[in-house]
């Protein structure tokens, strides 16, 4: 039949193409219709084919009038009593090998165990020939990996709580079960004890997940558990994702409220008639302890939620460290970049320009060198750079503090126009003004102005 090498480059994040070797003629091989010219075998080819074999025996029979298959998608989808749809899916099995672009699972020592970690590799994964794939490239599939990985019952009865919130509340096909898995794998790695997966905690753990959720969400980006570099988000509208988040965020309000959902935070604690419930997540960076809506995924590993002091200490070290391209300079009041010869010669015609100098367009330079370059076409010389940080002069614009004068003014003005009203005998109006007092008495949740009535003495 032939004999195929899995080619694992990355070129297409998430799937691998399989290829003829090098000692098998195409000619020869028995899948030689669905092999490409360069040797790859075909997922789109197979598919194709798969879709019209499942077409003729359809036709064929007895339940064709049961059974409808969707002709306007590539792959074959089903639908069954106008009810149920399956979707089938060419595979292939590839056990006893584990890909290139997973070697650095698992990231955390703590979970899983070793043991499992072995028989999940020896296992294997799968190749899906799925719609949607740029190429001839088949997508990797861990299912049996996730299945040995939840084997514990209260992790499958989140997975299964998760699901069914999910397909509830959400409109199908939005939220599939790989974006679950991963997430509860993840929150799994950062609570890697049994003790922390008890039916009193998992009220915990799925508000965990559900916040995870709503993170990735906002930040419209969902790691993969097992492959890096894999957004499984990749694809979606942003209004989807937020009109997602906001469900989530509903879903987990009322879950936080829900009196079926006490039982299972970490801590409550009645005062008289109200109850506050505390609940606190350790970072697994610092150790440092905090509320759960304070943690967000690391900048460096999307897999990991940290605190906000470490996401941010995470964010300044993962900025590069800028450098001018001809002083080697990292000091200065504003980044410019260098803008091609040519532009310059067409700004300033008249003008004899250094034709040895290299044209650093689009290069990274300081406010001095990439405005001398803008003007002469020539690189600033060393000899003019400055040994001490340069920093902005700015100049106050006249008049700048002419409004605050004037405020002053006219508030004096008024002041003294005040009191020489005061001042006035009037025989003749001796009532009381009603004045509005400049304190307000904060009443419950609304703000209450009172109106007192002031004499002012006037005999």
């Amino acid at each position: 039949m032939g004999v195929f090498n899995l080619v694992d480059d990355g070129s297409v994040p998430g799937c691998a193409s399989l290829k003829l070797s090098d000692g098998r003629k195409r000619s020869m091989s028995l899948w030689v219709e669905f092999i490409t010219a360069s040797g790859y075998l075909s997922s789109r080819k197979i598919r194709a084919r798969f879709q019209g074999l499942l077409m003729t025996a359809l036709e064929n029979s007895p339940y064709n009038s049961l059974v409808v298959l969707n002709t306007n998608a590539t792959e074959a989808i089903l639908t069954i009593r106008n009810g149920f749809i399956v979707r089938i899916v060419p595979a292939f099995r590839c056990g006893g090998m584990w890909p290139r672009s997973a070697q650095h699972w698992p990231q955390s020592q703590l979970w899983p165990a070793p043991q499992i970690v072995s028989s999940v590799k020896t296992e294997g994964f799968s190749l899906l020939s799925r719609d949607g794939i740029a190429g001839d490239s088949w997508a990797f599939s861990f299912a049996e990996a996730y299945t040995n990985l939840l084997e514990d019952a209260n992790r499958k009865m989140v997975l299964a709580i998760l699901k069914t919130i999910f397909e509830r509340h959400l409109e199908p096909g939005l939220i599939l079960s790989k974006h679950l898995e991963s997430l509860l794998l993840i929150e799994c790695e950062k609570h890697p004890s049994d003790d922390r997966w008890k039916p009193e905690d998992i009220g915990d753990r799925l508000v965990g997940i559900l916040l995870q959720s709503i993170s990735c969400m906002q930040s419209r980006k969902c790691p993969h558990y097992i492959l890096d570099n894999v957004d499984l988000f990749s694809g979606y509208d942003p209004v989807i994702l937020n009109g997602m988040a906001k469900t989530t965020w509903n879903i987990e309000t009322f879950a936080h409220a829900s009196p079926y959902m006490l039982n299972f935070h970490h801590s409550i604690q009645n005062f008289g008639q109200e109850t506050t419930i505390v609940r606190t997540e350790q970072c697994p960076s610092c150790g440092s302890r905090g509320y759960v809506g304070d943690f967000s995924p690391d900048p460096t590993n999307n897999k990991i939620f940290v605190c906000r002091k470490c996401q941010q200490k995470s964010s300044r070290d993962k900025k590069v460290k800028k450098e001018c391209f001809n002083c080697k300079t990292s000091n200065t009041t504003l980044w410019r970049k260098f803008k091609s010869l040519k532009d310059i010669r067409l700004k300033y015609p008249n003008k004899d320009f250094d034709q040895s100098s290299a044209d650093p367009a689009g290069k990274v330079g300081c406010n001095a060198c990439a405005l001398y370059w803008s003007l002469h076409g020539k690189h600033r010389p060393a000899d003019m750079k400055r040994s001490d940080t340069p920093t902005r002069r700015r100049r106050k614009k006249n008049g700048k503090d002419f409004p605050q004068l004037f405020n002053m003014e006219m508030a004096a003005a008024a002041h003294h126009q005040q009191q020489a009203w005061t001042a006035v005998r009037n025989p003749y109006h001796q009532a009381a003004y009603p004045m509005i007092s400049p304190y307000a008495l904060h009443d419950g949740n609304a703000f209450i102005v009172k109106e007192e009535s002031l004499g002012i003495g006037l005999n």
